[in-house]
């Protein structure tokens, strides 16, 4: 019994990490727009400017400052275009879990997006050039 207590104790403490990541990932929604995955496409609907990224054509993602005082990520695909998405769009926080997938991808510097100023754009993942072009996993 106290293997099996053991291990129900890791299991929990790990799946509290997560929910903790999880949870610090979701802001007040303040931003104008909405974000909608929809197999493995993010699509922003905003009131002024939108489009949608296929997660498989993901090469970058970055997060600068706009305006002065909104925090975006930045969504380049392989093909140059880029998509803008705030940080507190409605949404957004559903795109922890699929930024958390992409190969590479380190959990710190996911969550350090949320940190620190972003007065410049910082880069948070870029595609290994090495792996060849994207692919859907």
């Amino acid at each position: 019994m106290l293997v099996l207590g053991g291990l129900v104790t890791v299991a929990a403490l790990a799946l509290t990490l997560l929910a903790w990541r999880r949870m610090r990932f979701r802001l007040d929604v303040d931003a104008p727009g909405v974000v909608e995955i929809d197999e493995a496409r993010i699509s922003y609907l905003g009131p002024v400017m939108g489009g949608s990224i296929d997660l498989s054509e993901l090469v970058e993602i970055d997060v600068l400052e706009v305006g002065g005082s909104r925090r975006c990520w930045r969504l380049r695909q392989s093909d140059g275009q880029t998509l803008l998405v705030p940080l507190a769009a409605a949404g957004a926080d559903r795109l922890y879990d699929h930024f958390a997938t992409l190969p590479g991808m380190e959990a710190a510097s996911l969550m350090s997006a949320l940190d620190g100023d972003a007065a410049s754009a910082r880069t948070i993942w870029r595609r290994d050039a090495s792996a060849g072009p994207p692919r859907l996993r």
